[in-house]
């Protein structure tokens, strides 16, 4: 199991998701863990992005962007990929971790972009938000979930899109900013592409053609913006998790399963679902079904 924190998960926290192969294919986590009084951990660079929701407890995190401060229970942080960060416990409590790739769609981070342009931050200004009522719940539930076995990858999205109708319902434009900070501006054209448009890509190529990248120049982006894993392993996860949430939904028949998937053929949509589940769209909904 690889550390992504430069600790040993199992010794030092409890409900840790950090099996290699979820976390490299995932593009959200939750986690809830547990930090001793006296623990320490420190990172020369996160790999993702980071929203630490602290629970209980006392925590002194030092970040390279914004020195020292000393964060208590209901307060949020969000630490951007690459941060440089240590960290120690000093009383005993809980934290729930999101682990993510990309925050926002293309519309939300083109309406943050336009409010830095309005009322830039002209210098990083390091901020927490503190939990209202709502956002409190919202926690709570995550751990609870997470404490019964009861999550899955495609959960963790949902609660994640949640997550981020309650920011945007209870604080203002200009807190979400700066609470976001460095990882929205750390957001890529190309990401910002790739997560608004690969939905509605009926494969690989398309998602391509449309990008008006060459195929060379596509691979070389993706790999500078995506880091080890290859585009068609990519986007066949990403398709995989489209199939099981339209799948999984009630009354869903193979016909209304394509149009959701917005695939143009039923012979078409019958090819994906073998290559990815090795079955039929009808067998699929069966066995998601029982």
């Amino acid at each position: 199991m690889k550390s992504y924190y430069n600790f040993n998960p199992m010794q030092n926290s409890k409900h840790n998701n950090h099996n290699h192969v979820v976390y490299e294919e995932s593009s959200v986590i939750f986690e809830f863990l547990k930090f001793e009084s006296g623990h320490q951990m420190k990172t020369e660079s996160l790999s993702k992005n980071y929203i630490l929701a602290f629970i209980s407890g006392e925590h002194e995190i030092e970040i390279n962007l914004a020195g020292k401060h000393i964060l208590k229970a209901d307060e949020i942080l969000c630490l951007p990929k690459y941060s440089k960060l240590s960290a120690k416990t000093l009383v005993s409590g809980d934290i729930i971790i999101i682990t993510f790739e990309v925050s926002l769609s293309s519309g939300d981070v083109s309406s943050m972009h336009e409010y830095l342009s309005t009322a830039p931050i002209t210098e990083f200004r390091f901020m927490t938000l503190t939990m209202d009522y709502a956002m409190k719940h919202f926690f709570e539930m995550v751990a609870y979930l997470i404490e019964s076995k009861r999550t899955s990858t495609d959960l963790y999205k949902v609660k994640f899109n949640e997550f981020f109708i309650l920011l945007k319902s209870y604080y203002s434009k200009e807190e979400i900013t700066h609470f976001l900070g460095l990882s929205i501006l750390g957001i890529s054209e190309f990401s910002i592409y790739i997560y608004s448009n690969y939905h509605e890509a009926k494969n690989l190529q398309e998602l391509i053609a449309k990008s008006h990248y060459s195929r060379a120049a596509f691979y070389r982006k993706f790999r500078e913006n995506f880091s080890d894993i290859t585009p068609q392993r990519w986007f066949n996860i990403q398709k995989r998790s489209q199939f099981l949430l339209v799948g999984s939904l009630p009354d869903i028949t193979p016909k209304l399963m394509m149009k959701k998937l917005n695939l143009n053929s039923m012979s078409t949509m019958n090819r994906l679902c073998q290559e990815l589940f090795d079955c039929t769209p009808m067998n699929l909904i069966k066995k998601l079904k029982q």
